[in-house]
């Protein structure tokens, strides 16, 4: 009795906790940050670059040369030489419309603790850039490339250290990320995209701005660890017993079936698809089943793509085309129905006037047998875009040498997500039952109908994830 109350306590904690994301600014993110600092006789530049956990797991194959797993000062150094010289390419300053060289002249790495036992980087990188205070007047350039295609956060500020006025500049003078070690949460959803910035510096013997940006003060500093949820915390716990792998299960469970609630996931389209079909509970089981199998596989394609394929395929990028090939299968299913239904709704009025005519006859039910085809694409497209948090457990417990647990709370998420799926289809089965039995059509037709309606709003919320899915793609902001 007592163990089973303190699974269930473990169980009643995890629902009840607020789940966090892993790194602040997505897992798959890589995060820029430089501040421009003149002072006297030069300019120094303060480059971070903060990579996430999945974008680490290909760092790591350059960093642990031996792959004993652990990072040696000389596999360090190595790193941080190969990796300042591939990033100096992508930076470039201008003074007075003039290219000036860049050398590293200080680097330091963190490695600091990501979600589901990952690790995530952040580089810094110190450059000083000779100015001439006699020479007047200075316009300083900045640019930075690298990473073009990846998502993050990307930051430049330029402050006075002495000696020089910013006399014009299109950067603020103070950070707001504290060099990538606290992002701001209003902050979040609509990251700073700046990499470019142009400061007119004007000499003379002007102090250091007040403003201290905080980016100058963590090359020391040790950094932060991200916030990390219930569900990617649980290949972590260092020991696990039969009791415990019970609540692990338990926990992994509970988090699909809260996850499938939240947002997305084609909860909306399930309930439209299976009220206006003639469903039974076992199409509904046959539901589940499909999107557990494919939010499984999906899990495991995105990790081998992340593990072998990263340097040419760009694992983020493929979540808004996963939506948007699972929206046009919702709409192509919508569309059949409908021109399906359609039909067969225009012959059975059509036969219920003639037998009207002939012999005072009744109505007829609109003839609609679920199709399977549909039901297995209904399925697919609800779990082919893989949870990021079932995909880093998959990853950290690779790097723990976990590789059979996280496949098995992989497979208790996945199959949390197909029981809401799953529980919310045996409710629109009944209610589409109850609505029958209502005979609702002797007097304004509405159950034969309602598989015509449900079959339109289905193709509306297809067409509608499709779109939103370009927009992502495209990088368009959606509010």
């Amino acid at each position: 009795m007592n163990r089973l109350l303190i699974i269930f306590a473990a169980l009643l904690c995890a629902v009840a906790a607020r789940p966090a994301g892993a790194h602040p600014m997505g897992n798959f993110s890589i995060n820029h940050y430089a501040a421009l600092l003149p002072a006297g006789g030069e300019l120094q530049l303060s480059y971070h670059l903060d990579i996430a956990e999945l974008p680490t797991v290909d760092e790591m194959r350059s960093l642990d040369a031996n792959g004993d797993g652990q990072i040696s000062a000389e596999e360090k150094s190595a790193y941080l030489a190969a990796k300042g010289a591939t990033l100096t390419k992508g930076l470039s300053v201008r003074v007075n419309g003039r290219p000036v060289p860049l050398a590293v002249s200080g680097a330091d790495l963190q490695i600091r603790p990501g979600a589901a036992g990952l690790p995530i980087l952040l580089v810094l990188l110190e450059y000083r850039v000779q100015l001439d205070h006699g020479a007047g007047r200075q316009v300083v350039e900045y640019a930075d490339v690298n990473y073009p295609t990846r998502t993050g956060w990307r930051e430049v500020i330029a402050s006075n250290r002495g000696g020089w006025k910013i006399d014009d500049s299109d950067v603020p003078a103070r950070d707001v990320s504290n060099g990538l070690l606290n992002y701001p949460a209003d902050l979040i959803s609509a990251p700073p995209q700046v990499t470019t910035a142009r400061i007119v510096l004007e000499p003379g013997d002007f102090p250091s701005d007040a403003i201290q940006p905080a980016g100058a003060q963590t090359a020391s500093g040790s950094g932060a660890s991200t916030p990390r949820d219930r569900f990617t915390q649980l290949i972590m716990t260092p020991h696990f017993s039969a009791g415990f792998l019970v609540v692990a299960l338990g926990i992994a469970f509970f988090l699909g079936t809260f996850h499938a609630m939240s947002p997305g996931h084609g909860k909306t389209v399930v309930a439209a698809y299976l009220v206006g079909s003639r469903g039974t509970s076992r199409h509904a089981l046959l539901l589940g089943g499909v999107v557990t199998v494919t939010h499984v596989a999906g899990v495991f394609l995105l990790g081998i793509i992340v593990l072998l394929l990263s340097k040419y395929v760009v694992p983020e990028h493929l979540y808004p085309w996963l939506s948007f090939a699972s929206g046009m299968m919702i709409f192509i299913v919508g569309v059949q129905q409908w021109v399906i239904r359609s039909a067969a709704l225009r012959g059975a009025i059509a036969s219920e006037e003639n037998h009207d005519v002939t012999s005072g006859g009744h109505s007829h039910a609109l003839p609609d047998q679920i199709s399977l085809g549909n039901l297995v694409a209904m399925g697919v497209s609800g779990g082919m875009v893989p949870c990021p948090s079932a995909l880093l457990v998959l990853l950290g417990a690779i790097s723990l040498g976990r590789t059979g647990l996280g496949l098995v709370l992989i497979v208790a998420f996945s199959i949390g997500m197909a029981t809401a799926l799953v529980g919310l289809g045996f409710v629109a089965v009944h209610a589409r039952q109850f609505l029958s039995r209502l005979n609702w059509h002797r007097s304004i037709g509405f159950t034969r109908r309602l598989p015509l309606l449900s079959s339109a709003l289905v193709a509306l919320l297809g067409l509608g994830i499709a779109v939103q899915a370009l927009l992502s793609a495209a990088g368009i902001s959606r509010p």
